[in-house]
């Protein structure tokens, strides 16, 4: 059975019981949604992401089963890539973290755009001229890249999963590899490795702030790739997407360069087993604000601290 059909920009999920147009022209029915249910061949236990157009415009799909029967949640997808203008991120703070050779993580909650944010990344360094040939791994892939040196890849369909499409694209050596999500531990260890045999590693991972994402990696490796992850990381990048009033937002980010000092931060946790004490003065020190700055900067300026309780 057919049950709910949701239509979002921002995962705002809502509920209807017939037909929902997406605009003039198009509409999602019961009839399309189990169409999706058929071509995937899926069971109740199931679940399946996919990019779908429809009339033209792209939606990311996620279909799931509940007791009420099949569930459709769509998000509109970009028809082009963001500015950093247009994102609200500083493009000198976040290029500045992703350069070179090794692992750059792109964090944040669902639906905060750390997807967006990396791929306005892969579009600077292509027009820049530093990207070279790429391979993506993506589920689904999300956005489009129209040039011939990048090679999208989407699990599932050109590829069994992330270890299997990380391990392919190193026998090609790529200038540059991108992850759409780490989500496990062989996934982290093969994107380390990656970054540490001389490739550029893009990845998105859910994380809250810098700290949680570097304290993510260590949960999913052992002692071997806990070292490898002191040598082979590059830069973090940790974003939260505020929505206030007038549908506006606000991008709040931080980002961190992994440079030497930190690197002795984080194998003197490793030697002594102690807590990670990467604070505001490692990104103060390069003229960044963290998180928690930025929200008091926010607060001061009259957004409403209810709106911020996500950040702490």
């Amino acid at each position: 059975m057919i049950n709910n059909i949701y239509l979002t920009k921002t995962r705002c999920f809502g509920y209807t019981d017939q037909q929902l147009a997406l605009d003039d022209n198009t509409f999602l029915s019961y009839d399309l949604v189990e169409g999706w249910v058929k071509k995937y061949n899926l069971k109740e236990d199931q679940t399946k992401d996919f990019t779908e157009a429809l009339k033209g415009v792209r939606y990311r799909v996620h279909l799931f089963c509940s007791k009420r029967g099949w569930n459709a949640a769509l998000r509109l997808l970009p028809s082009k890539i963001l500015s950093f203008d247009t994102l609200g991120v500083g493009s000198n703070d976040v290029l500045s973290v992703c350069k070179g050779t090794g692992l750059t993580l792109f964090c944040g909650p669902t639906g905060s755009g750390k997807s967006t944010t990396m791929n306005t990344v892969i579009d600077s360094l292509l027009n820049s001229g530093e990207l070279g040939v790429t391979i993506t791994i993506e589920d689904p892939v999300e956005y489009l890249h129209h040039k011939d040196t990048i090679f999208q890849r989407e699990v599932g369909t050109k590829v069994k999963d992330f270890k299997t499409g990380l391990v392919d694209a190193l026998r090609a050596n790529p200038t540059t590899i991108v992850i759409g999500e780490i989500r496990d531990a062989e996934t982290a260890l093969e994107a380390l490795k990656a970054g540490l045999n001389g490739h550029r590693v893009l990845a998105t991972l859910h994380a809250s702030s810098i700290k949680e994402a570097i304290s993510r990696l260590w949960a999913f490796l052992d002692e071997q790739g806990d070292e490898l992850l002191v040598q082979s990381l590059q830069g973090i990048v940790a974003q939260h997407l505020i929505h206030i009033a007038n549908n506006k937002k606000y991008c709040l980010y931080e980002a961190l360069e992994v440079d030497q000092k930190v690197k002795n931060i984080l194998n003197q946790v490793l030697d002594h087993n102690s807590q990670l004490t990467l604070n505001a003065c490692d990104l103060r020190q390069k003229n960044r604000m963290t998180l928690v700055e930025k929200k008091q900067k926010l607060i001061i300026n009259g957004i409403d601290e209810n709106l911020l309780n996500c950040i702490s």
